[in-house]
């Protein structure tokens, strides 16, 4: 008899287990007491369902993209009830796996169960507070508690699992990004595109809900020209990467939040020289490269941007002492890092990097005095090439030195 081998499964295999078990367990609990089922309004919520997911039909094309799943999910179960919303959900599972030819399997199935269980525990929260199925009416209160409920069970349950996918168990910056402003005014619309809905559907049944978010759809691309321009005031078009400004946003928010981290300013040694070899296409290669090395180094848990030329700024959780580990890795990173060129007469170029580590709250306490004192270690780093530094009180940066 086979048996499996528990040890295969990683810990965010286990945890998608748990949350698809409880999701489940809920399912088939509906499932006893409802005699009834309107398929109808099942089939036609899985489908828009999928559409929604697969990004066929989405709200924003940015970094806060609105799926409005959520907005679906409000409507139809504060309208059929639950169960019949979970119906839906288990029968779009397919559907996506079919879209996604079986790609993102562990990814599909928790989507769908984080959206059972969120919706679940709110739709209980809003019939708690009195909320009536088919009509709002003195459902004021009710429709509150589901958009609090829903939105603090789906934050919890998406930020765990980012969490445990990154192996970083004690990060906070994927959570802290996660309920920043922009993301609560993203979902409080989409709520509020649930609520009118949830009206519609009570006016024009299926019609209502299906034609409703369609036509935000097709309003939204007249919108979509806006997010775009605004992508590209936060980005550098070499690299992807942020750029300073945006950085400096970035930076202030963090501070905001008191929690510790270090700020790395990076910078590419002797990179003229590559650009006079190898000539500046390489160069940009060499800079999309290593942008793309950077963002694979610190992942999902900091904060990387393109500062200027051939310098790059990066933000980590923790202190010091985790920031040269990951400066240290990062140095060893770019020394093996080499461009790819097909002209043989042109020599490969070996490229090093310095590094400058300020930390808050022990090196600097605004923006200014971090990016100041992370700048003055990058410069005591460049005296010494393809080494870190960690700032210290009373040194100085080039440009004080040039002015003394």
């Amino acid at each position: 008899m086979s048996e499996i081998d528990v040890k295969r499964f990683s810990p965010h295999t286990w945890y998608v287990m748990l949350i698809t078990t409880l999701f489940l367990a809920i399912f088939i609990t509906l499932g006893s007491q409802v005699s009834t089922l309107h398929w109808d309004y099942i089939i036609i919520n899985a489908v828009v369902i999928s559409l929604l997911e697969s990004r066929i039909i989405t709200l924003l094309d940015s970094r806060f993209s609105m799926s409005m799943t959520s907005a679906v999910l409000l409507a139809a179960s504060t309208n059929t009830g639950l169960f019949f919303v979970m119906c839906s959900l288990v029968l779009s599972a397919p559907i996506l796996l079919f879209v996604y030819r079986h790609r993102n399997l562990i990814a599909v199935v928790f989507n769908i169960a984080q959206y059972g269980l969120s919706v679940s525990f709110a739709f209980l929260g809003y019939r708690f507070m009195g909320g009536a199925l088919g009509h709002y009416k003195e459902s004021e209160w009710a429709l509150l508690v589901y958009v609090l409920v829903y939105g603090i069970t789906n934050i919890s349950l998406v930020s765990v699992y980012t969490l445990i996918e990154a192996r970083q168990f004690k990060a906070w910056l994927p959570i802290t990004r996660m309920v920043g402003f922009q993301t609560l005014v993203i979902y409080l619309i989409e709520m509020t595109i649930g609520i009118f809905m949830g009206v519609s559907f009570q006016t024009y049944r299926v019609l209502g809900t299906v034609s409703l978010p369609i036509l935000l759809w097709l309003v939204a691309q007249s919108y979509r020209h806006y997010f775009e321009v605004a992508k590209v005031a936060r980005t550098d078009s070499l690299t992807g990467l942020l750029n300073r400004i945006a950085f400096q946003k970035e930076l202030e928010s963090l501070l905001s939040r008191r929690q510790p981290f270090s700020v790395l300013m990076i910078d590419l040694d002797h990179f003229k020289s590559l650009n006079d070899t190898l000539g500046h296409l390489y160069g940009d290669q060499a800079l999309i490269g290593i942008a793309k090395m950077l963002m694979a180094q610190v992942g999902t848990n900091g904060v990387v941007s393109r500062f200027g030329g051939e310098e790059f700024s990066v933000i980590v959780p923790g202190a010091t002492e985790e920031a040269l580990v990951i400066s240290e890795q990062i140095r060893e990173k770019v020394t093996l890092w080499r461009t790819e060129q097909n002209d043989s007469s042109k020599p490969m170029v070996r490229i090093t990097t310095s590094i400058g580590i300020a930390s808050f709250p022990q090196h600097g306490r605004d923006v200014k005095e971090l990016l100041e004192h992370a700048d003055n270690a990058l410069y005591q780093a460049k005296t010494k090439r393809n080494t870190v530094e960690v700032y210290r009180y009373g040194t100085k940066s080039s440009e004080q030195l040039v002015e003394a």
